[in-house]
């Protein structure tokens, strides 16, 4: 995906797929976010370059007591990142490191540590290696993290580095708005920094408190929306937390798939009415095969992957040679005009079978 925001004419340009281009409307025309967007792309670039960077590797790295400006030149040199097509279309990739810091002298206050050395040196040997590693190993000696840029690769220190938000736009668990309105009061939140009449602050049952209850924390200037009009969940976080995120919706709608079929299938059971339909010594399973399909013929709600009855045999776990309920069982039957509990229970009263609604579909069981 690609974007450019001509901010003179308030104009943005998206280049994607029909699929992403109605994500990036959705994230727009609710949250107005155009420069989310324009980093969305630029952090897709990055991603592909850090691709290319992973799959380079060098001969061995010997490091003893080698200043760290050595050390990365050396790995620039070994990766031969200056052949590498960085994010911005052109070639060359440069290790920047960020120079060492300096503590000010600010009167009345007092540090418990010195400044930093002009120079770090860094003792290491590894055989063949990626390219990535070497670099991580080198950074972490260097007390120092690594961060991919779009024609550089920065070393800086660990609190320099923020972890970049993305927004991403999931499709809402069928009972979402149920569950963020039972969610349970907490205690009253008390803000030291209020004044005395506005001291307490109620609990507001939000997504973001939903999520937060389920272990995902959220950064300064991270958020989660949910949006009920399109049925569709804005969350802007960072690539961890949206990993959760997604895994913790995708359970969501998990839990009610499970809590809503047997009310489904109970459903179907009752509503569908077959069409004129008699067996005459036919066997059993082409029998449930003919009423799956008028099932799926008669029902008309919902998706058409979501349409009929699902019908299934339990035999139990004798051999079937020993059941009364064989695979090669023939009945003589008329189901005209039944429901699908009806149809099936007239079936079962012809085999020996009861009617039992379950997750997976409507079964056919041995009533002994």
């Amino acid at each position: 995906m690609e974007a450019r925001f001509d901010r003179s004419a308030g104009t943005l340009e998206v280049k994607a797929t029909e699929g992403e281009l109605w994500l990036v409307e959705a994230v727009v025309d609710y949250w107005g976010l155009i420069e989310e967007v324009e980093a969305e792309a630029r952090w897709q670039r990055i991603g592909k370059l850090e691709k290319r960077l992973k799959d380079l590797i060098i001969a061995g790295v010997d490091f003893k007591d080698t200043p760290i400006e050595e050390a990365l030149e050396f790995l620039e040199e070994a990766a031969a990142l200056d052949q590498v097509p960085n994010a911005k279309g052109s070639m060359g990739v440069q290790i920047v490191l960020d120079p060492p810091r300096k503590l000010e002298g600010v009167p009345g206050l007092f540090s418990a540590s010195a400044d930093e050395p002009d120079s770090i040196t860094v003792t290491m040997k590894l055989p063949e290696v990626p390219f990535l590693e070497a670099l991580r190993y080198t950074a972490s000696l260097a007390q120092r993290k690594y961060r991919i840029e779009e024609t550089e690769i920065r070393l800086g220190y660990h609190g320099n580095f923020e972890e970049p938000l993305h927004t991403r736009v999931y499709s809402a668990p069928p009972d979402l708005a149920q569950r963020i309105a039972d969610q349970p009061v907490l205690p009253d939140a008390n803000d030291p920094f209020a004044v005395k009449a506005e001291s307490v602050r109620p609990f507001v049952p939000t997504l973001k408190a939903l999520l937060e209850t389920a272990g995902i924390t959220f950064p300064y200037k991270a958020d989660a929306v949910f949006d009920t009009r399109r049925s569709l969940v804005f969350v802007r976080n960072t690539s961890t937390q949206q990993e959760l995120s997604a895994a913790f919706l995708q359970s969501l709608a998990a839990e009610s798939e499970s809590d809503d079929r047997l009310p489904r299938w109970n459903q179907k059971a009752d509503s569908i009415v077959l069409p004129s339909l008699t067996f005459d010594q036919e066997h059993l399973l082409r029998v449930i095969d003919l009423i799956e399909m008028h099932s799926r013929l008669a029902d008309q709600k919902g998706p058409v992957w979501e349409r009929g009855a699902l019908i299934w045999f339990n035999f139990g776990e004798n051999e079937k040679s020993l059941h009364p309920i064989a695979y090669d069982t023939k009945i003589t039957v008329d189901v005209s005009h039944l429901t699908i509990r009806q149809a099936l229970t007239r079936i079962g009263e012809e085999i020996g079978a009861k009617v039992t609604i379950e997750l997976e579909g409507i079964m056919l069981s041995p009533t002994q």
